[in-house]
């Protein structure tokens, strides 16, 4: 059977997308909590070795004003964050070359860095937890996560001053 396209499509909102059942009644991506606190730009670094996954948080990042770099490896993600200066990082635990917690430990440890570090994984034991933490981790989510409660964390990571002395 050939497709072909003989009209132009039609245009769905979300409503018709939901009486047709391919939909949720109301989008869950286009929902915004309201938040009373005030947005601020964060510089962040992304260690993330699926493309899709990186580029996905990152634009989501982007288009809230925020400046985005990325690392597909931990041998680059740890590179990127000795040499240049950012507000947070976003560390994978699963990655080509070295995985998180050697990059975190390696961060803290060898380089000095004091730069607040977020955990973003789909480990979610607690044993793993605990590692991330024991390896100087500020905060942990587990995947999958929504973008807005990532980029609260990295707002709060920040704000707050958790870097070390």
């Amino acid at each position: 059977m050939a497709l072909g396209v003989t009209a132009a499509p039609e245009t769905l909102s979300w409503s018709r997308l939901a009486e047709r059942g391919w939909a949720p009644a109301q989008p869950q991506a286009t929902r915004r909590l309201k938040c009373t606190r005030r947005y601020i730009a964060v510089r962040v670094l992304i260690i993330e070795d699926y493309p899709d996954s990186a580029a996905n948080l990152g634009d989501y990042l982007e288009d809230h004003g925020h400046t985005v770099d990325f690392a597909g490896d931990g041998i680059t993600g740890l590179h990127l964050a000795v040499v240049n200066e950012f507000d947070a990082i976003v560390l994978d635990l699963a990655l080509p070359g070295m995985d998180g917690l050697e990059v975190c430990r390696k961060l803290r440890q060898e380089a000095g860095k004091n730069t607040p570090v977020l955990m973003l994984t789909a480990r979610d034991r607690l044993e793993d937890k605990l590692a991330g933490f024991e390896t100087g981790a500020d905060d942990y989510l587990v995947k999958p996560f929504e973008l807005q409660e990532v980029e609260v964390r990295l707002e709060v990571l920040t704000t707050r001053g958790i870097r070390r002395a």
